[in-house]
């Protein structure tokens, strides 16, 4: 699944690409966000506020497992599943 993501995001010329994550109020307040081993975001900033307070980040596509097109990921959400790093 990550290779296929890699791949697929690699002949599109993406190298990053701008990600957000809503979270609780605790979270959200610390300077450093600590990520597990897999976590999901989405390219929609208003499906992140859903979540609650919004986080963005540039995040590099190494760090991307998958999108809704190669495996884990809502379409709806327009999520990516990140590896924890």
């Amino acid at each position: 699944m990550y290779d296929n993501t890699q791949a697929l995001l690699k002949t599109k010329g993406i190298t990053e690409i701008v990600l957000h994550r809503g979270m609780g109020k605790h979270e959200a307040l610390q300077k450093e966000v600590l990520s597990n081993a897999m976590q999901s975001w989405s390219t929609s900033e208003s499906v992140a506020e859903g979540f609650g307070q919004v986080q963005s980040a540039v995040v590099p596509i190494t760090r991307v497992l998958s999108t809704p097109f190669t495996g884990f990921g809502c379409l709806k959400e327009e999520e990516f599943v990140l590896v924890g790093g």
